[in-house]
């Protein structure tokens, strides 16, 4: 993860690293929140780094982010064909 490292400290940089497949559907202060935390967990020295709980509160909190823009959701069911 050495690589992400100073993607994640760059705001501009940080869409480069998420998931295309996500077409900009997430809430980017979420984001930019995860990619802090992140960057923290992945600290050279052990003081920086957060401890779990304090990682899970971190996370439970962005649960809650009102500019999440949900789009329109497709689930596509593949039956089997008998043959």
């Amino acid at each position: 993860m050495e690589w992400a490292r100073p993607i994640l400290r760059d705001q501009r940089k940080l869409p480069h690293i998420i998931d295309p497949r996500l077409e900009g559907q997430f809430p980017i202060k979420g984001a930019l929140k995860v990619a802090a935390l992140t960057y923290k967990c992945l600290s050279h020295h052990p003081n920086p780094r957060p401890n779990m709980s304090d990682v899970v509160k971190s996370l439970e909190s962005l649960q809650d982010f009102d500019d999440v823009f949900i789009g329109p959701f497709v689930y596509v069911a593949v039956s089997e064909s008998s043959q």
